[in-house]
């Protein structure tokens, strides 16, 4: 009463500032809020019936995997959760008891009573503080298994690469982001959302019966309506949760475009620390610069976005909560001054009545972390779903691989069709070709650049899906295209790469290098020397080390897809002189090339097929007499 008036001073001052602010504050936005933002062509599901959508396929395969180590976890996490909602209806009796003691001024149950309330406590903050460690032991223990779940799923089956390849699928962007950061938000916002949707209702079975059986009989002290407190709870918290939808719904397509565009500029960055010598070279600062300050832009338009829609439902939020902290004393003043209630049986009902309504008041409690829940799942749905679709198509374009034909042949290609992918023209490059290779033959292909001899490489190796045909290889095939992948790590690990560096030696290391020409360049580290060996190595270099790569594993057939282009003509020469070396590959290995320099390589093998475009197919230009 002594401070009506500058209460109503400052809620004067707030609501000027407040709608001067929103005058003002617009002038600070150093973006273009006018332009649309992107949400990609992927799936979305941003209904309030939706909610839960897509959700169960990404569960079920964690609750399905060998072992009952995750049922340990659900079945304690829902002991301890009973355990909690049992000690919150004893709570819930407490509290009649101490405001019926303190109404009565029993003096002398005082201390009793606050006994009972330290052992209460103690085992609330017990039960309360283990059931926390355990979801967290779950969180990481799923986690572990859904990242190798995924990590399996997109790289078998040459799946990473050929979803690179579907004109429909470049919408997937980033999965380094799907994999990482979409499973560690997916997990624990899953298993909070989950454990309070299971406490809400287990308020809700605990106290309904308390807030029905304890209610007034007359509503506000005026008519008879028995259990009508529970009827307002449902009301009032139904209109609140259509309300937070229909004021915050467009939060779930924002947040799926704020973590593509956060992707996006990451993977900007990333591309500049991959590439760096070329735009050093190149002098291109400026314009990565640009391009990623132009990605950054797209990233404060949509968090901008998101800070406005979050303020309306902040609005609405705040105004709800505030109204519910007063709802359960308007509803039960009347009743409590007419006497009809005890003032311990007043609280009991506040408890009852607000953990009712809290029940029913979960989605708006949570709306925030639910978009941002629903945004990660349609980014994992959406992933998974493009990874299983590939799979289906795997079936469709390629026969399975078979062991080699044992009559003296190492390769043997027949039927094969192989055509572009419906964005690259759709167009058959390669129809009914066929390939056979001896044992012990060095055979040179050579086609014209967008001829797709390229694709007739990648097909063999089955990594191509727009081709059919029959292939039969050895075991031990290694297949080097133009640009190696040498990891970071040690010398010996980009050596024995894909292998461990165990596999071989350090001999056999060390030969390699020296055989291939590298110890010169190698001088002055040894095989536990750690580099990118990408930004160490020039590309004549990195060749190099990808044909030492083959002398250790020294393979039964050798395909090379332009792999000597970036050496220089002396040095190739001079890696075919090696490989033709008796105990450099195994016995009777053969050799297939691919390159457009048949002048140079031509005296190097010992048959040559070029492409013939009337056919589209191989034609044998020469065959050395043997």
């Amino acid at each position: 009463k002594d401070f009506k008036i500058l209460m109503l001073v400052m809620c004067g001052v707030a609501l000027l500032g407040a709608l001067s602010f929103e005058l003002l504050h617009k002038k600070c936005v150093d973006v273009d809020l006018e332009t649309a933002m992107c949400f990609g062509d992927e799936a979305q599901e941003h209904t309030l019936a939706g909610m839960c959508k897509g959700v169960w396929p990404l569960v079920k395969p964690y609750l399905d995997q060998p072992g009952n180590c995750q049922w340990y976890y659900i079945l304690a996490s829902v002991f301890l959760g009973l355990w909690g909602l049992f000690l919150g209806f004893l709570f819930t009796l407490w509290a009649k008891e101490f405001w019926d003691i303190m109404e009565k001024k029993e003096g002398e149950k005082f201390l009793p009573v606050m006994t009972d309330f330290v052992i209460l406590a103690t085992t609330i903050i017990l039960v309360n503080v283990y059931a926390s460690y355990v979801g967290m032991m779950m969180v990481i223990h799923w986690r572990r298994w859904m990242t190798f779940w995924m990590l399996g799923t997109w790289l078998g089956d040459k799946t990473f690469y050929q979803l690179q390849l579907v004109q429909n699928s470049g919408f997937l962007d980033n999965p380094d982001q799907r994999i990482q950061e979409d499973i560690n938000m997916f997990i624990p916002t899953l298993i909070s959302l989950v454990t309070g949707l299971a406490e809400s209702v287990g308020q809700l079975l605990i106290n309904l019966p308390l807030l029905i059986v304890l209610s007034p009989k007359e509503a506000f002290g005026r008519f008879y309506c028995p259990g009508w407190l529970f009827y307002i709870a449902v009301l009032y918290s139904g209109v609140g949760t259509v309300a937070a939808h229909l004021i915050g719904g467009k939060l779930i397509l924002i947040n799926f475009a704020r973590q593509k565009y956060e992707a996006d500029f990451r993977y900007s960055i990333v591309q500049v620390r991959d590439h760096a010598e070329s735009i050093a070279l190149y002098g291109s600062e400026e314009c990565e610069r640009g391009q990623m300050e132009s990605r950054f832009d797209s990233i404060a338009r949509v968090w901008w976005m998101m800070m406005l829609y979050t303020k309306r439902l902040q609005f609405f939020t705040m105004f709800y909560m505030q109204t519910s902290v007063t709802f359960p004393y308007l509803v039960l003043a009347p009743s409590y001054f007419k006497g009809q209630i005890s003032l311990g049986s007043m609280f009991m009902l506040f408890r009852a009545l607000g953990s009712v309504k809290g029940a029913f008041d979960f989605i708006i409690q949570s709306y925030g972390s639910l978009t941002e829940f629903r945004a990660t799942t349609d980014r994992l749905r959406n992933f998974q779903a493009a990874i299983e679709g590939r799979k289906n198509n795997i079936e469709v374009v390629f026969t399975p691989l078979t062991k080699a034909d044992s009559t003296g042949t190492t390769l043997l290609a027949s039927n094969m069709d192989v055509w572009l992918p419906p964005g690259s023209g759709d167009r058959a490059v390669w129809k009914d070709a066929g390939l056979a290779v001896r044992e012990g033959e060095f055979v040179l292909l050579t086609a014209p650049s967008g001829s797709g001899k390229s694709c007739f490489f990648r097909a063999l190796g089955g990594i191509w899906p727009h081709a059919r045909g029959a292939v039969r290889l050895p075991e031990n095939t290694l297949f080097v295209p133009q640009r190696s992948y040498i990891p970071q790590g040690s010398l010996k690990q980009a050596l024995a790469y894909p292998e461990t560096e165990d596999t071989f030696s350090d001999e056999e290391a060390n030969h390699a290098i020296e055989v291939v020409g590298l110890k010169s360049v190698l001088a002055n580290r040894d095989l536990s020397s750690v580099a990118n060996w990408e930004l160490v190595l020039s590309g004549g270099e990195q060749q190099r080390m990808a044909i030492a790569h083959a002398v250790l594993k020294r393979p039964q057939l050798l395909l090379l897809d332009e792999a000597t282009s970036a050496m220089g003509e002396e040095l190739a020469v001079e890696i075919y002189r090696l490989l033709r070396k008796p105990g450099v590959l195994s016995e009777g290995a053969s050799v297939v090339s691919i390159s457009h320099d048949v002048t140079l390589l031509s005296p190097l093998h010992d048959s040559c097929y070029s492409y013939n475009a009337e056919q589209s197919a191989w034609t044998k230009a020469f065959q050395k007499l043997t």
